[in-house]
């Protein structure tokens, strides 16, 4: 999904992890990148809150919040392949004698 479809989400309802209308979207928080890194949610009461956008789940024309659990568990997972590159490559240095083992 490209940034700009995003957009096409705002004042869509979002549900809980049980297909509870919980609020809407309101608009979206932009890093200077232009990246996507937050949710402004509007809740039946009028209020806002801000969320992080790993909290929600876009798929098709849906917007669900996922639990606090779930979100992290799916950062650890995208974090996976770096952590075992970098302890390769620690473990290579090791090895070769490039740094102290006490170090590794």
């Amino acid at each position: 999904m490209s940034n700009s479809n995003l957009f096409l989400y705002i004042g869509k309802p979002i549900k809980n992890e049980y297909g509870r209308i919980v609020g809407k979207v309101a608009s979206f928080g932009l890093t200077p990148g232009g990246k996507f890194d937050a949710v402004f949610v509007e809740f039946g009461d009028g209020q806002f809150t801000k969320q992080p956008i790993e909290s929600l789940r876009f798929i098709g024309a849906e917007v669900t919040f996922i639990s606090k659990i779930k979100s992290q568990a799916n950062i650890l997972c995208d974090q996976i392949p770096l952590i075992w590159r970098k302890d390769q490559a620690l473990k290579d240095l090791s090895d070769k004698k490039r740094i102290a083992p006490e170090l590794y």
